[in-house]
């Protein structure tokens, strides 16, 4: 579990999130922001429930670089 929030405080950080909490709901929250911002045109807005916490977290670590 801490090896997830490292990641999930991580993927956060980078996003810009950086107020928010390292928590899967956090993560999911800051997705679905990117999702909406149409960062992936494949995705649409509750795909993110399909996805885990890791692919969300090295997407988003990916994307923001």
């Amino acid at each position: 579990m801490q090896d997830q929030t490292a990641l999930i405080r991580r993927a956060l950080d980078v996003a810009g999130y950086n107020q928010e909490p390292a928590t899967p709901e956090a993560l999911r929250g800051c997705f679905a922001d990117y999702i909406d911002a149409g960062v992936w045109i494949n995705l649409e807005l509750g795909d993110e429930d399909e996805l885990t916490i890791a692919d969300m977290a090295r997407g988003l670590i990916r994307y923001c670089r």
